[in-house]
């Protein structure tokens, strides 16, 4: 993050740049990264428990956009400041960050998991945050957002064979690209938040 607010102070990284970047990081460097961590992966096994893990996520985000709103009606915030308030207070940091530092903790075999729970979180923004956010009418086509897609594919590339279904070298793209997703994240946050 010092990074990227140092590239932005020194005008290496332009806030034109951010948009395009963003969606990079979330498209497509993003989805290598589960499609790295997930087939082939040790500790994963379908069942119950992994199951259980995105409802963990899921509901730790409602339960964060729930006590926001409380804090906003106990405040009485105006409307368009409530909206923003309950949406970027409900949130915790849950993917850039959280990933490294439970790697560092915990080892490789809990990124797996962090994934899965980040897919619940991830289902909650996109339709209770949205709800949040805009005011408009709960989407169930928010369930099938661009985090979650490529999480839902690697599981199925993990129930079909995993990583024997493609050639090594295809794997290897995907890993050396997926490598990339943290730290560009990283930079980008430290870019935007660098006033």
């Amino acid at each position: 993050m010092g990074l990227g607010a140092f590239a932005r102070k020194v005008g290496w990284f332009r806030a034109e740049a951010d948009a395009s970047i963003s969606m990079i990081t979330i498209r497509v460097l993003y989805p290598c990264f589960f499609l790295y961590h997930i087939p082939g992966a040790q500790t994963i096994v379908l069942d119950f428990r992994s199951i259980l893990t995105p409802l963990y996520g899921f509901f730790s985000i409602l339960i964060g956009f729930i006590l926001s709103w409380a804090v906003s009606h106990i405040f009485k915030m105006e409307t368009h400041t409530a909206k923003s308030f309950r949406f970027s207070s409900g949130i915790f940091n849950y993917g850039f960050i959280a990933i490294p530092v439970g790697e560092a903790l915990f080892g490789t075999e809990i990124v797996v998991r962090i994934i899965l729970f980040n897919l619940g979180v991830e289902v909650a923004i996109w339709t209770i945050g949205i709800v949040v956010l805009t005011s408009n009418k709960l989407s169930v086509s928010g369930m099938l957002n661009p985090p979650s897609v490529p999480v839902l594919i690697a599981l199925f590339v993990e129930v079909l064979g995993g990583k024997e279904l493609l050639p090594s070298f295809v794997w290897e793209v995907v890993m050396q690209v997926g490598r990339c997703s943290i730290p560009i994240g990283l930079i980008l946050i430290g870019g935007i938040f660098y006033i």
